[in-house]
């Protein structure tokens, strides 16, 4: 960022998630003016801006100057457009092929001459064709001082789904109004606030309950959908596992399934391979708070969540392995008798290899092997083996029955 003035300091610089790509990392930096008795006209006061720890990419900035008093628009409409669109194909060149001009989110009519008077440009992502509303770039244009002031780059690097096999617009209209038929309706209408004339219109309804419902039809399965994307009504699916013939604990993990649980990998709960900590800790949220409104949280977002709910407080990644130890301490927490596991000094084992358990640990073993939560065959115990799905499967079951 070689136009940065001289006159500026950097104050502070961190780094963070990106909020909209969980999986990236920011810098994000703040510049001030580096002496309370710099106010010279026309020189930054304030930048800040967000840069991809990854690729170097700037992905947004805002600019401040302290004000000369100068009053005179020099660039009008178009020529601002040409200011910012010059900018965006600096700094994205790529992109800018892949995005299009929001005239309703731009009409910005006639400019004034004040010197706060910025203008804000706003380019949306066009993807195969389509528009992607939720993605893209702005810019504002300070059309006195004839600069940019701002940018602003949202994009998703996530995989689009593909185009091929989508309903045409007449079939999406005609499966839209199947499922939600128009009724004529009574209708009074408001202006400002205040009850007005009522009017004969048309509402599409749903067939059978007779209230309006969702406008978001699915353009492959021409399906209603809710606001997690789920098709309307049918509400999260039951899961039934086909790989639990001689699995230990196959009725417990069947009834998880049926639950809505453990569907990582739809009807399949591979019961041998080895348990993730993310899959532990999204079986247990559900279990706690349901499905609804929960099916389209992250990993990272689950581990979030986990760690405000005080169930995780050891460093692990949402790809991490889940071993007894930790098994014993997440599911106690769960079930909040994790105070009486933390108490010191009176706890005893049964095992052989008591010595390989963390002192921290001894209370969650304890109480989790008495409870009949965490099931040990033998007199060893293993604390730091990896448990298998089908074992915290069913450890998680059996917690569920101890649950305040």
């Amino acid at each position: 960022m070689d136009w940065i003035s001289d006159n500026l300091t950097l104050r502070s610089a961190n780094l963070r998630n990106d909020w909209r790509n969980t999986d990236k990392r920011i810098w994000n930096f703040d510049w001030n003016n580096n002496s309370e008795f710099e106010k010279s006209g026309g020189k930054p006061q304030y930048l800040s801006a967000r840069v991809s720890a990854t690729t170097g990419e700037l992905l947004g900035f805002n600019i401040s100057y302290q004000q000369t008093g100068k009053t005179e628009v020099t660039l009008d409409q178009d020529e601002v457009q040409k200011l910012g669109e010059e900018f965006l194909k600096r700094v994205q060149p790529e992109r800018f092929g892949e995005v299009a001009f929001d005239p309703e989110r731009n009409a910005i009519g006639k400019m004034l001459p004040e010197p706060w008077n910025t203008r804000y440009l706003s380019y949306h992502r066009v993807a195969n064709g389509v528009d992607f509303p939720d993605n893209g770039m702005t810019v504002t244009v300070d059309p006195v001082a004839g600069i940019v002031t701002g940018y602003e780059l949202n994009w998703s690097e996530s995989n689009l789904p593909s185009v091929s096999g989508i309903l045409t617009k007449e079939k999406g209209v005609e499966s839209f109004i199947k499922a939600r038929p128009f009724n004529l309706f009574y209708v009074r209408i408001n202006s400002n606030g205040v009850p007005g004339d009522l009017r004969l219109v048309y509402l599409p309804i749903d067939h059978d309950r007779g209230m309006p419902l969702s406008n978001t039809l699915d353009a492959k399965s021409g399906e209603l959908l809710d606001y997690e994307g789920q098709p309307l009504g049918k509400g999260p699916k039951p899961f039934q596992f086909t790989d639990l013939t001689g699995v230990s604990g196959a009725e417990e993990i069947a009834a998880l399934g049926q639950a809505g649980l453990f569907g990582d990998f739809g009807n399949s709960f591979k019961p041998e391979e080895k348990m993730g900590i993310a899959s532990l800790l999204r079986a247990i949220y559900y279990s706690r708070f349901g499905l609804s409104g929960s099916t389209s949280l992250t990993e990272v977002e689950i581990m979030n969540k986990a760690k405000e709910q005080g169930w995780v407080k050891e460093d692990i990644q949402p790809g991490d392995p889940v071993n007894r130890e930790l098994l014993a301490k997440v599911l106690l927490r769960y079930i909040q008798l994790n105070k009486l596991a933390e108490l010191k000094n009176i706890y005893l084992v049964p095992f052989q290899d008591t010595a390989e358990i963390n002192p921290d640990a001894l209370g969650y073993i304890a109480l989790a092997t008495s409870t009949g939560i965490l099931k040990v065959e033998g007199l060893t115990l293993s604390p730091r083996d990896t448990v298998s799905r089908s074992e915290a499967a069913v450890s998680l079951f059996r917690s569920l029955g101890w649950r305040n």
